[in-house]
């Protein structure tokens, strides 16, 4: 059986035409819209928030420290005390004032020096004088900067608060040049990274088949999709010949609903079984599921329900 992928490259994570999003990535950070009752019912606020560190930096990572930031999670000395720790209430870093997030990120000395040096002070002091919370502090910047001084201002919060814990945890106090040097280099690396890979990927990259291939001469090919309803699962198969004339299809719904790569996979099966119920011996099958491809045309031992299904396959 000759079996082929015909999806486009929209399965490669491409983390660099901008947008869309990933669709891992969306989907799951979306549900911080409806689980973090604390920041208030503005969504927009957040889809702010989601977009920004992403769309700057491409960094899960610094998306996941504003999203604590925002939370109020970020375990300061003043958090600390809230939950019982017994601890002191001074800032680490400059040693005046409580330690909490506004302070620690905001007015503390050491991070004023900070962001002076990368250039966001003006900016940063003009909103930090209204009197908001740390998180507003974060949404009304977001909203008035650019996307290179969105990615450096993530980069810098995660620096600063990397300086506060090897200083609490290894006793090693970083100097604000230090800090700022750390953030940048992070930056520098992560982009080269995002070049290289994208690079790596236009070279390597499948060309995209844009239109339906014929099979070779003497064969016939069987082209399969599946659906997904809320309960049951259809699929399709049509067969033609060499020329492209069409010989005959199939549609057919079972239930119940499976995830997407089960449902393809049985889809495929029952196409299969089908071909083989009509005689057929010289057929090429082509699907868009290519993680079913991949277990049908690179079998290995698979104990799963997608080996099961793609073993009787073969």
């Amino acid at each position: 059986m000759c079996l082929d992928y015909i999806g486009p490259n929209c399965w490669f994570e491409n983390f660099h035409n901008l947008p869309p999003e990933p669709v891992f990535f969306q989907i799951r950070s979306f549900s911080v819209l409806f689980t973090f009752p604390n920041i208030g019912q503005n969504k927009s606020r957040w889809r702010l928030l989601l977009t920004a560190t992403l769309f700057a930096i491409k960094n899960k990572s610094q998306f996941t420290e504003l999203q604590r930031l925002c939370r109020d999670c970020v375990p300061t000395r003043r958090r600390l005390l809230d939950k019982g720790v017994n601890c002191p209430s001074n800032c680490v870093s400059c040693r005046d004032g409580e330690e909490n997030s506004f302070h620690l990120f905001i007015l503390c000395s050491k991070s004023i020096e900070c962001w002076k040096r990368v250039g966001l002070w003006p900016l940063l002091q003009r909103i930090s004088s209204n009197g908001e919370l740390f998180a507003s502090v974060i949404f009304s910047f977001l909203q008035v900067s650019n996307q290179d001084h969105k990615a450096i201002f993530s980069v810098t919060l995660w620096s600063i608060w990397k300086g506060r814990n090897n200083q609490v945890w290894n006793q090693v106090e970083e100097s604000p040049t230090l800090i700022c040097q750390r953030d940048n280099q992070l930056l520098t690396d992560w982009k080269e990274a995002q070049k290289y890979r994208l690079n790596n990927e236009i070279i390597n990259s499948p060309p995209a088949i844009i239109r339906w291939e014929k099979p070779q001469e003497g064969r016939f090919k069987c082209n399969i999709d599946a659906a997904f309803s809320h309960n049951k699962v259809g699929f399709g198969a049509c067969i033609r010949d060499e020329l492209g004339n069409f010989i005959v299809a199939r549609t057919e719904w079972f239930s119940p609903c499976t995830d997407v790569v089960i449902g393809e996979a049985l889809g495929l099966l029952k196409a299969v079984n089908w071909v083989h119920d009509m005689g057929y011996d010289n057929m090429d099958f082509e699907l868009d599921a290519k993680r079913v491809v991949d277990s049908v045309t690179n079998p290995r031992p698979n104990d799963s329900d997608l080996g099961a299904i793609t073993g009787e396959c073969n």
